[in-house]
């Protein structure tokens, strides 16, 4: 049953994110970053970015489903599972500074120190 349920909140903060990151497909980004997520690490771990300058992360998982969420915005969503697809974000660092990617996001097992700093100048 705990597997059931886990497996239908899994499916919903999919959609969601999916359907929220749909929203921004008009604009055509200045960079498309791959990232890769395997226990509790993200490849690349750091990244520099121009403020105001869309990008777009493509993120895939080795093993099971990362949470992927960039402190001080709205961006929060799931990576799925390995061999269950990717989820593609668009992001514009409206600041100068680094922007801190928390891969725990209540979704993995273990809190983790935030690995991946977006440098924004």
């Amino acid at each position: 049953m705990v597997v059931l349920v886990t497996k239908i909140c899994f499916c919903l903060i999919l959609l969601i994110s999916v359907c929220f990151a749909a929203e921004d497909k008009k604009e055509t980004p200045a960079r498309t970053i791959a990232i890769t997520a395997e226990r509790f690490i993200f490849t690349p771990s750091r990244i520099k970015l121009k403020q105001g300058e869309l990008v777009e992360f493509v993120l895939t998982s080795e093993d099971t489903g990362h949470g992927f969420s960039i402190a001080g915005t709205s961006i929060n969503a799931v990576i799925p599972p390995s061999g269950m697809g990717e989820l593609r974000i668009r992001f514009v660092p409206n600041r100068t500074g680094q922007f801190v990617l928390d891969p725990a996001n209540g979704f993995d097992r273990f809190k983790s120190i935030p690995t991946v700093f977006f440098n924004s100048s």
